[in-house]
């Protein structure tokens, strides 16, 4: 290993989370869960049009679990009517976005780097307004016309908390990371450049940041380098494992940090594609060994593979994919463990019509992104 220097570019600021209390048992998964301001009285009982109150399955936005892979997808194919989905339950869902709605708005407003804190919140950013907010979910709304049922909430991020106003130039958030500790806010702008939650500092990385450690130092790597890039600013270069003479590809933004269960150190997992292959790598926190851990299971022959990526809190790789025109989503053990199984196919969607006239909405893939916690 050695140590060397690392660069500044500019000055700093800083972010912290604010929480907003919660309800429910187990973490998303209460099943009388409503949002904070769902009105019983407002809602109807399914007649003329109004919203059933027992119809619809709210996903508990408010209490999520972060160590479970989550589905930033949509209701409708091609706009801007964005949700929140467990791809093993595609009725779960919760709305509370900006959104299309047919009045202009367009699917650019629509989340485009998210996280999930550690007590469970949605932290998000869109690519017209580059503010990190935390989302607060809303009940879906009675549609007025006659032969539809549901509306998306009017102005649903009128209460979402503003976590940080953006007035960095030129900088859209790419990528929104959490601190696994203190939900401290990193961020990255197109340009590489890392503005970290405590003092806000930019980082200008050559390479691409894999994830945040608990003590707020970012793990970053190249073509063949990993690196641990520390508060004090000094780079720690890591030694690999011995690969031979193959074609690495280490995946940004997929570590996942957990405790080794032999050490109890601090461990963090990450994805790395070893001549075209797919396995999980681990570094040990207080030792600094980097291992193999093996490669996952295979790809079904059917589905073509698309590339958002995570982790679950297991170690499992969570992989979007296609079967012919139809969205999947895969979830990869080690060959070890078991076999690749298709968690979510929009196949099961039942419902052909519009979403605004089913009472039980499914929520769509359709290019979205996988989200989960550090």
């Amino acid at each position: 290993m050695k140590n060397k220097p690392v660069t500044i570019v500019a000055s700093l600021v800083t972010l912290n989370l604010i929480f907003l209390s919660a309800c429910g048992g187990a973490p998303g998964n209460n099943p009388n869960y409503r949002p904070p301001n769902f009105d019983p009285s407002s809602q109807g009982d399914g007649s003329n049009g109004s919203v059933d109150v027992g119809s619809v399955s709210y996903l508990d936005c408010t209490e999520l679990n972060p160590d479970k892979v989550y589905l930033l997808g949509t209701l409708s194919p091609g706009s801007g009517d964005p949700v929140v989905v467990d791809p093993e339950n595609p009725t779960r869902l919760c709305v509370g976005f900006e959104h299309d709605g047919g009045d202009g708005v367009s699917a650019s407003d629509s989340p485009s780097a998210s996280a999930i804190s550690n007590s469970g919140k949605i932290i998000y950013s869109t690519v017209t307004s580059p503010n990190i907010y935390q989302m607060v979910p809303e009940p879906f709304a009675s549609n007025s016309n006659a032969d539809q049922i549901l509306a998306y909430p009017e102005n649903p991020i009128g209460n979402d908390v503003i976590l940080m106003e953006n007035n960095i130039s030129s900088c859209g958030v790419g990528t929104i990371l959490l601190n696994p500790v203190n939900d401290d806010i990193f961020f990255t702008c197109p340009n590489s450049r890392v503005h970290t939650a405590a003092d806000q500092p930019y980082y200008s990385l050559g390479d691409q940041l894999l994830g945040i450690l608990p003590d707020g130092s970012l793990l970053t790597s190249g073509a063949r380098s990993l690196s641990i890039i520390s508060n004090s600013l000094v780079e720690t270069s890591l030694t690999l494992p011995d690969s031979g003479d193959v074609t690495l590809d280490i995946h940004e933004n997929t570590a996942k940090n957990y405790v080794c269960p032999e050490s109890q150190n601090n461990c963090v997992w990450f994805l790395v594609s070893v001549d075209g292959v797919e396995h999980r790598w681990s570094l040990d926190l207080t030792t600094q060994l980097v291992s193999d851990q093996g490669a996952y299971s295979a790809v079904p022959e059917d589905v073509t593979v698309r590339f958002s990526v995570k982790l679950d809190g297991q170690g499992a790789l969570w992989q979007t994919g296609a079967i012919s025109t139809t969205d999947v989503i895969m979830r990869r053990a080690l060959e070890a463990d078991g076999e690749t199984e298709v968690v979510y196919s929009e196949a099961d969607n039942e419902h052909s019509g519009r979403w605004t006239s089913d009472p039980t909405p499914f929520g769509l893939m359709h290019g979205s992104e996988l989200v989960t916690g550090s």
